[in-house]
């Protein structure tokens, strides 16, 4: 019910791709991931070795 009343404030404009950001996100997701199968090969998984 709401959206049909609510008013669009902000002009709508074509947003651009930054480079750097996809570039940086690809590398910090490829890092999550590879830090998460690192972690399910090993022998102990989350432990920590004291």
């Amino acid at each position: 019910m709401g959206l049909k009343y609510l008013e669009n404030v902000t002009d709508v404009k074509k947003q651009r791709i930054d480079l750097l950001s996809v570039l940086l996100s690809t590398i910090g997701f490829g890092g999550v991931v590879f830090g998460f199968s690192q972690v399910g090969e090993g022998s102990e998984g989350w432990g920590i070795r004291l």
